[in-house]
């Protein structure tokens, strides 16, 4: 019997890979890590905005374009890149348009 994705895993799995998933994120930063993620959350919930679609990131890193650095644009997506991917199971490195927006600010 072959099991699916969407079979039931146990407390004791769930639990033993979310702890091997929480040391994805550099320990050294992870407060710099986090406090990306917790103000894009909230710039989400600010928009009112429940989406994690390109158009969402477009509108968010068009914001921070206005002031900050290319560097600093890169340097945050690649940190909330990693988040999203360790909280939410979003991958934006698909975000085409995205990446050509940064790589146009460089």
């Amino acid at each position: 019997m072959n099991m699916s994705e969407t079979d039931e895993v146990s407390e004791e799995i769930l639990n033993a890979a979310n702890a091997a998933f929480s040391n994805l994120i550099p320990e050294k930063s992870k407060k710099f890590y986090e406090l990306t993620y917790r103000k894009f959350m909230k710039w989400r919930e600010r928009k009112q905005c429940r989406s994690f679609n390109e158009d969402v990131f477009g509108a968010y890193f068009g914001e921070l374009a206005k002031d900050k650095k290319p560097s600093t644009l890169w340097a945050q997506y690649s940190m909330l890149r990693a988040m999203l991917v360790n909280k939410n199971n979003i991958d934006i490195s698909k975000y085409l348009n995205l990446r050509a927006f940064l790589k146009r600010k460089s």
